[in-house]
């Protein structure tokens, strides 16, 4: 799912003026299951924020249908809705048959965390009636809530400047450089960052040994040498987590990027602020939603096979 523009644009000013935001499902259709349309086909829930660079980062889960939760009782019909993005997260969406009154029960990690009551039309099954607008968005109102597996999608469609990496690949020398460029107005104070690297062997995934490292300031409108290294290092998947503390703010930016493997594919262009030519890697929100001082906490920062970031690494390289 994507953002937008014009979803965008409503979305920051209902953040600015700190407007929750509510969903209304299309009904469920399935191929010879007439009756199954009094179930929504899915359910959104979101959260956004506002990020010091004045962009917009949303926070989403969609839960699907499981169909074999189905249970159909005289008086009463119920149905599980679960997170497909994983996690003991799902909905409980209940309909008494008499007057076809809704209820919904939203749990993550087992624990209900908010519910919603309505009543919707019994002979409306075609279209989407007040009543079923007015039920999902008032359940949809719940939003994300603190352990709920989630998708970030970072607003990289806005028109305001955003700090991104400059990939430098050096010919001359067999070289390569990493650059965080800060093309916005706003003074970061602290760039944190958490590396590492893969590659593929018979065995499975080999990694190197976790660093992190306080990178230090990032000016307005100025650069920051992330490595420069022998392009050999390139075998490897080397992939980044940064946190940026903007000025005044103990909330950082959360995120993350790969370097392309084996330094080749890219597309060329002439990059501001550092003033070369090279390739402009684009930053993606962290889905965890850790800090990188959270994340070493339980983190294995020692080499070894196959484990979890590199695996999430790998995805995020393959095309």
């Amino acid at each position: 799912m994507k953002i937008n523009n014009k979803f965008i644009k409503k979305a920051k000013k209902a953040v600015e003026m700190g407007v929750l935001f509510g969903y209304c499902p299309h009904r469920l259709s399935v191929e010879g299951r007439e009756e199954l349309r009094v179930f929504p086909l899915n359910i959104l829930f979101s959260k956004f924020r506002k990020e010091p660079d004045e962009s917009i980062t949303m926070g989403s889960a969609v839960y699907n249908p499981d169909i074999s939760s189905l249970v159909q009782r005289k008086k009463e019909w119920s149905m599980t809705y679960r997170n497909q993005y994983g996690g003991n997260s799902y909905v409980v969406i209940t309909i008494k048959i008499a007057d076809f009154s809704y209820k919904g029960e939203k749990f993550v990690n087992g624990e209900l965390v908010g519910s919603a009551d309505g009543v919707v039309r019994k002979t409306d099954i075609i279209e989407e009636d007040e009543g079923w607008r007015l039920f999902f968005f008032h359940l949809t109102l719940i939003g994300l809530t603190e352990d709920e597996q989630c998708r970030f999608e970072y607003d990289l469609a806005s028109k305001q400047p955003h700090p991104f990496v400059a990939f430098i690949r050096n010919e001359n020398d067999f070289t390569y450089e990493a650059y965080l460029v800060n093309q916005t107005d706003i003074s970061y104070t602290r760039v944190h960052s958490l590396t590492g690297s893969f590659c593929s062997v018979d065995e499975g995934l080999l990694e190197t040994s976790k660093s992190v490292k306080e990178e230090g300031l990032l000016a307005p409108h100025s650069s920051l040498l992330l490595e420069k290294s022998d392009l050999g290092g390139l075998d490897f998947v080397i992939w980044y987590h940064l946190d940026l503390y903007a000025e005044g703010s103990d909330e950082p930016l959360r995120i993350s990027f790969n370097l392309p493997k084996g330094g080749l594919g890219c597309d060329l262009s002439f990059l501001p602020i550092i003033e070369k030519e090279g390739a402009r890697i684009e930053l993606e929100i962290r889905s965890d939603g850790e800090t990188i001082e959270e994340e070493v906490k339980h983190l294995k920062m020692d080499g070894g096979y196959s484990t979890i970031e590199a695996l999430r690494a790998l995805k995020k390289d393959q095309p």
